[in-house]
């Protein structure tokens, strides 16, 4: 089945680049392709945001961190991790 696919661009440090694309490789849920041979320079661009959305964009953050505060911690079980992806 054909779906509509949309642009994205990741944005992080470099020392993390290799780990993110094993990460959304092996989710399987994006094309991935090398953006400055398939995108103008000119195109890819950083759009400065308004005061407005980086508090909005703080404090979804924050939501996100007293969400992660209430979870168990739990001791890293490479069976329990591969029983969750095959259950994905």
């Amino acid at each position: 089945m054909l779906q509509k696919m949309e642009r994205i661009q990741v944005i992080g440090p470099k020392a993390d680049l290799g780990r993110v694309v094993d990460v959304l490789y092996r989710a399987g849920t994006l094309h991935l392709e090398d953006a400055p041979k398939m995108i103008p320079h000119a195109e890819i661009r950083l759009d400065r945001l308004s005061p407005g959305e980086t508090d909005n964009i703080v404090q979804v953050l924050g939501r996100i961190k007293a969400i992660f505060s209430t979870l168990p911690v739990i001791a890293d079980d490479a069976g329990i991790q591969a029983a969750l992806r095959a259950s994905l």
